[in-house]
């Protein structure tokens, strides 16, 4: 499955073991999500079915990764945007 957001390509599943993603800008590719674990929400939709959907879950997430350098792309950046 491939679908494009915000100009950045995305591929499910991931080439790499335990990935859901990779995403692609400018030719460099992101893995990121981890196939074992749920999320808040994914915005993509290949792995929906792992969505928990639970806002105190999802605000620890944010609390734990708010030091995060999320400005750039990274694989913390597509998880923190497209997965919670």
């Amino acid at each position: 499955m491939e679908k494009t957001l915000d100009g950045v390509l995305f591929v499910a599943p991931s080439t790499r073991k335990n990935k859901k993603y990779d995403a692609y800008v400018a030719g460099k590719k992101y893995s990121f999500g981890d196939t074992r674990y749920q999320h808040f929400h994914d915005k993509i939709g290949y792995y929906s079915d792992l969505d928990h959907l639970d806002s105190s879950r999802r605000a620890s997430y944010i609390s734990r990764h708010q030091n995060d350098n999320l400005s750039s792309y990274s694989p913390g950046y597509f998880s923190m945007y497209y997965l919670w």
